[in-house]
């Protein structure tokens, strides 16, 4: 009678977990093709896969992760195949650390791939890397913002845009060229017809950002007008707020604010329809922040008697 077989292999370097299945009678060995294997985590999550016409399948590191759950920090992975009544069940033991870094390794191999194509012009296919390395890692920054700047030069304005927006939004903590990326998504949004929509819950946000710059907490204001700016860098009311918070934090407070204030006023004129009524009034302010900047630079004369 056929018996299923179940070789389950850890990954050294690649970014799945393996395995091979065979039904075996005495000492014949043939694959198991089309066989449908139950896989299964310690926390709970079942799910099924599917074996090609060699017997063999493979589980992505990334989607053991995220069907795991952040607060796991061992994961057991069961994966077993049956045939008549006869189960043959294998498990593995990852710690989450183990499994990030062989995602991001992978993912690392796959960008590394994806930039030696684009610097021979193929961009087309570094794009096809670079969303290979986001599905393989999607906690990897530099993933994200290559398979943006892949649609960006294919000329690809909303995709390009949409792409590093998610960017902005995935990795708030890490993006340390957050003001360039949203440089690069206004010039894209410029001419656009019709402009990106707005998603609807952030115009609740936006009020939210003032009731706090209002009620006194323009810190809280702040926070949420960069959430505003980061989900639709191309619209005008997140820099408009932001920047009139911080001529206000500059006027009243310090005027190291002044800075960014300029930034978000200079981001809002980007954004903005030329027949807004509060471009002049902003135009006005930044010429006034710069006045003042420029009588506190001025080098400073001391009589001498």
């Amino acid at each position: 009678m056929l018996t299923p077989v179940l070789e389950l292999y850890r990954p050294a370097s690649s970014a799945a977990v393996k395995f091979k299945t065979v039904l075996a009678e005495g000492e014949n060995r043939i694959p198991y093709a089309g066989a449908t294997v139950l896989v299964s985590l310690s926390g709970g999550a079942i799910w099924f896969a599917k074996t090609d016409l060699l017997g063999r399948g493979d589980i992505p590191v990334s989607e053991i992760i995220a069907r795991a759950g952040e607060k796991s920090e061992t994961i057991t992975l069961s994966v077993s195949v049956a045939l008549n009544e006869t189960v043959d069940e294998k498990r593995l033991v990852f710690s989450r650390s183990e499994l990030l870094l062989l995602s991001r390794s992978a993912a690392e191999k796959k960008v590394s791939e994806g930039n030696v194509l684009a610097k021979a012009g193929r961009i087309e296919e570094a794009l096809l890397r670079y969303r290979q390395a986001v599905r393989i890692a999607p906690d990897f920054p530099k993933a994200a913002y290559n398979e943006a700047l892949a649609c960006e030069k294919l000329g690809r304005r909303r995709v390009a845009i949409s792409a590093y927006s998610e960017y902005l939004l995935r990795f708030p903590s890490e993006v340390s060229d957050r003001e360039a990326v949203k440089g690069k998504i206004l010039l894209l949004a410029r001419g656009l017809d019709p402009p990106p929509p707005v998603p609807s819950e952030l115009h609740g946000l936006l009020g939210q950002a003032g009731a706090a710059a209002l009620g006194g907490n323009p810190f809280e204001a702040l926070r949420l007008y960069e959430i505003v700016q980061s989900a639709a860098p191309w619209w005008a009311e997140g820099y408009y707020g932001a920047g009139t918070v911080f001529f206000h934090l500059a006027v009243q407070n310090s005027f190291a604010y002044a800075v960014g204030a300029v930034r978000n006023f200079e981001n809002f004129l980007a954004a903005a329809r030329p027949e807004d009524a509060r471009v002049e009034t902003v135009r006005a302010k930044v010429r006034e922040i710069r006045k003042i900047k420029e009588g506190i630079d001025a080098p400073k004369t001391v009589s001498v008697h």
